[in-house]
């Protein structure tokens, strides 16, 4: 009951931020196969740039001319700044937000303790992450069947698709720990939103900046870096799978503080 009233009450917010991010793809897919049968004009416009913007976006030059590295180029950054935002919001919304309208202490006069309230939370919003991601999946794949004529790697775009969902998984339960330490949204939607931009910034300035390379290593955008995987056909699933545990670790914490913490009225 309580992991369908969850989906429900975030239905809508996943829908609005799936269709936001689909658009975007379906702007770029189209316009690949152009792209690409004009790459001379665009290898020469890129050689004309400086090498450490370059850097920012692609670890390999010749990855970009492939259909994968143009649309990881083109979106990846993107989306993964529109996934943490969704991730972050909707820890949010499933978490602290009960604790400010008060719907918390309701809930919990039902009979349900509070270990089990707060593990069927953390499967609803790891089904709508799921999701989120499954559409993603789905619908580059589809945008690249229909639009790209080029021979193009179906295991790199699902990597895209992969490291979105480690994102989400990542970021929300950072969101979702904070929420019940904090009872309130600001705090753990800007805190949260805090670790996220050092992050991704970090990682790209120690990408393109040899001196403060150090900083990347601060960063998970370093171990699932879709740049990397264009460049050198690497999918990090191992990487993944380690991000993720360390994301249940967030979440138990979660859960332990839950149990023993009494709800502010």
């Amino acid at each position: 009951m309580i992991i369908k009233k969850e989906i429900h009450s975030n239905l809508k917010s996943l829908i609005i931020w799936a269709i936001v991010l689909i658009s975007f793809a379906w702007m770029i897919a189209p316009f690949i196969d152009y792209v690409l049968n004009d790459s001379q004009s665009l290898k020469e416009f890129i050689n004309m740039m400086p090498k450490f913007m370059l850097k920012a976006f692609t670890d390999n030059i010749d990855s970009l001319f492939t259909p994968q590295g143009f649309f990881n180029v083109k979106i990846m950054m993107m989306a993964e700044i529109f996934t943490a935002i969704f991730s972050i919001m909707t820890a949010a919304s499933i978490f602290a937000h009960e604790f400010e309208k008060k719907t918390i202490e309701y809930i919990l006069i039902k009979p349900i303790n509070r270990k089990q309230l707060y593990q069927k939370k953390v499967y609803a919003l790891f089904l709508i992450y799921l999701i989120f991601a499954m559409i993603f999946w789905i619908s580059i794949l589809i945008l690249f069947k229909i639009y790209v004529h080029y021979p193009y790697d179906v295991k790199i775009l699902s990597s895209f698709a992969l490291y979105l969902f480690v994102t989400e998984v990542f970021f929300g339960s950072i969101t979702a720990m904070l929420s019940v330490i904090y009872q309130r949204n600001f705090m753990p939607i800007s805190i949260t939103m805090g670790i996220f931009v050092f992050m991704l910034i970090g990682d790209m300035l120690g990408n393109v900046m040899e001196s403060i390379n150090w900083i990347r290593y601060f960063s998970v955008f370093k171990y699932i870096s879709s740049n990397s995987t264009v460049a050198t056909g690497k999918i990090y699933l191992f990487n993944s799978l380690i991000i993720i545990i360390i994301s249940i670790g967030l979440i138990f914490t979660g859960q332990y503080i839950f149990e023993k913490k009494d709800i502010s009225i």
